[in-house]
């Protein structure tokens, strides 16, 4: 018997679902998973994927992991792994988090919205991968569900299809953020938050990730960056204005001074389609009792599902009423809100401001479509099509993309609030760095400089660090500022000693005589052989030669080989060029004399000032004293 006990005690436990992420702030975050035998729980983590040099355990015995991080550095990638303090069950280098940044800082923020996602079908693969491929090596830093995240009833086994298996990369390295929908309510209760919902989420209920306590996980606040958002639930919580949500609600928005505030739930307040939002109750209670308070507390953007489809509205205020009451003044702005259009929607300042106008987003085919009239008169657009919903927010701008589970892009919108940030203390027109055989020499000009001291640089192998101090003006006088200054200004910085073949990130600041900093950046480089390498010394071709492109199409890098014979004066004088479609010079590859030989010129997609060039047909020439030969090549990115 004890044998058999001790075999059991030392069965390895498996990972059934996860890790995931909950509760994301600037100095903390949740991380949670679950096993098929009940074990103690471990996080080790780190700056560095190679070396986590901390850890957080619990040594209470469960099958559902739930540890805290705490005294995290804002905005910093942190490499994780979990298990039991004996195995590890997962970690490396994919599973990482990037902590959100402190709070009112203005950086460019990606976030991911999904409504009614909660099939694991072939629809809902094809809008995540059209989002995959439209992000790419841009870092997601959160996600939202719009709610019924899990069809039909929202249990444990549809939760784990729907969500878990659906979307583990993303789980394990962004934080979700989720509303309750009316098929999560199948296997859970907002009153008592009790059931698979509130069992699988760690929401925010005492205010820990920002704005007030909401005292319950049915609806809740968090803030990132600039931006503050509210989850409201409409589906089984009291929705009358002096009912504890809509009492929160107000408290909340009297407390925010976020520059932008985004609200999002599950049923929507203009709805034309699978649901008509003139004829639903909960419908109908959020956008007579809701709405008016979020309009008042200066709300910029609402999202919501439950429709099967898309629908984004004008620039509205005041629309309070069923869909026949709408009238022009209720319409701020009625146009598309495009910059290449009627222009973008405008509010006249940062920060919540009563009244200026906000845009409605029904975003609930992410997994299936359903049609409807599709004819309700707020909406500027309306789509039966898959998709979801991608938003970036940068200082004072917000950019929206619908895109479709093909990767088209059907709609799109900006919105500008006011004049943005104050004027830079140092303006810069160029930041490139252009490659040698392990060196990179960096560039920038200024355009005017105010109080400046000098330039740091730091270096990371990834796009989101973490960044290392390389160079700074302190120990380099080439990087000291100009102080004052309102012409331009040329410095430069070689970085050497580099690996060839591996991608350098570099980020700059600037920092002025009070300390401040401001940063530019990043750009990608990545270091090369030299261009030109004799293939064959010990032979000389017979005859003169343009070889094809290798490989062709390509993607970063790509050779192209020629041959010179021996014209008996010695060398050649070569130049080979690469142009465009438009016949414009892209960069010169060779310009000089060169003996005969076999050559293999290797360029890196790049113009002659080291900037990549955009995808496309690209024509390379070789011009000699008596000898012209072009070629094509594609670049695809």
């Amino acid at each position: 018997m004890l044998l058999s006990i001790w075999g059991w005690a030392q069965t390895t436990p498996t990972l059934t679902r996860g890790p995931y992420l909950q509760i994301g702030t600037p100095t903390g975050i949740v991380v949670r998973w679950r096993t098929d035998l009940a074990t103690a729980s471990r996080v080790n983590y780190g700056t560095d994927p190679a070396n986590l040099t901390q850890q957080v355990d619990s040594t209470a015995l469960t099958t559902e992991h739930e540890v805290t991080l705490t005294g995290l550095s804002p905005a910093t990638r942190y490499y994780y792994a979990i298990g039991d303090g004996a195995t590890i069950l997962a970690g490396g280098v994919e599973y990482f988090f990037i902590t959100a940044p402190v709070v009112g800082t203005r950086k460019k923020t990606r976030f991911w919205i999904l409504g009614d996602s909660g099939h694991n079908n072939s629809v809902q693969q094809a809008v995540k991968n059209a989002y995959f491929a439209f992000t790419d090596t841009v870092h997601t830093d959160f996600w939202v569900m719009l709610g019924d995240n899990a069809y039909s009833s929202g249990t444990d086994a549809q939760y784990q299809s729907a969500v878990f298996d659906a979307f583990p990369t993303m789980l394990r390295k962004s934080v979700l953020w989720p509303a309750f929908g009316n098929h999560d309510a199948g296997s859970a209760s907002s009153t008592t938050q009790t059931g698979v919902f509130y069992d699988i989420f760690t929401l925010p209920k005492n205010g820990e990730a920002g704005g007030v306590a909401s005292g319950t996980e049915a609806y809740y606040a968090f803030d990132f960056a600039n931006i503050h958002f509210i989850c409201l639930n409409s589906h089984d919580i009291d929705r009358s204005t002096t009912g504890p949500m809509l009492t929160w609600l107000q408290s909340d928005l009297a407390a925010n001074t976020a520059d932008w505030t985004i609200a999002f739930w599950h049923h929507p307040p203009y709805t034309k389609g699978s649901h008509n939002s003139d004829t639903e109750i909960r419908l109908i209670e959020m956008r007579q009792n809701a709405l008016p308070i979020l309009e008042t507390g200066g709300v910029d953007m609402i999202f919501t599902g439950h429709s099967h489809s898309y629908e984004r509205s004008y620039l509205l205020d005041g629309h309070y009423g069923s869909s026949g009451t709408l009238t022009g003044s209720m319409i701020l702005d009625g146009g598309d809100g495009r910059e290449n259009g009627n222009g973008a929607y405008t509010k006249p300042a940062l920060g919540p401001i009563a009244h200026q106008g906000a845009v409605y987003v029904v975003a609930g085919s992410s997994a299936q479509t359903s049609g409807g009239s599709l004819n309700h008169p707020a909406m500027f657009i309306s789509w039966n099509v898959p998709g979801s919903v991608v938003v970036d927010i940068d200082s004072n701008r917000a950019d929206l993309v619908f895109l479709s589970s093909a990767g088209q892009q059907l709609d799109y919108f900006t919105m500008l609030k006011g004049s943005g940030d104050p004027p830079l203390r140092v303006s810069i027109s160029t930041f490139y760095g252009k490659a040698t055989e392990g060196e990179i020499r960096l560039t920038w000009v200024t355009q005017s400089e105010v109080n400046n001291r000098g330039f740091e640089i730091f270096r990371a192998t990834e796009s989101a660090g973490p960044y290392e101090l390389i160079a700074s003006y302190r120990t380099h006088p080439s990087l000291e500022g100009a102080g004052n200054s309102s012409a331009p200004v040329t410095y430069h910085f070689t970085d050497r000693f580099l690996v060839n073949g591996q991608i350098y990130w570099y980020r700059l600041e600037s920092v002025d005589a009070l300390g401040e900093r401001e940063s530019f950046g990043p750009i990608r480089v990545e270091p090369l052989p030299p261009h030109t390498i004799d293939i064959d010394p010990d032979n000389v071709p017979r005859r003169i030669a343009l070889f094809p492109a290798y490989p062709n199409p390509f993607n970063a890098v790509t050779t192209l080989r020629i041959d010179l014979p021996d014209n008996g004066r010695g060398s050649h004088r070569l130049r080979l060029e690469v142009f465009d479609l438009h016949g414009r010079r892209v960069a010169t590859l060779l310009d000089g004399n060169y003996a005969p030989g076999s050559y293999a010129v290797i360029w890196d997609a790049t113009d002659a000032r080291g900037q990549p060039v955009a995808s496309g047909l690209y024509i390379y020439r070789m011009v000699t004293e008596n000898f012209v030969q072009s070629r094509r090549m594609l670049l695809v990115r």
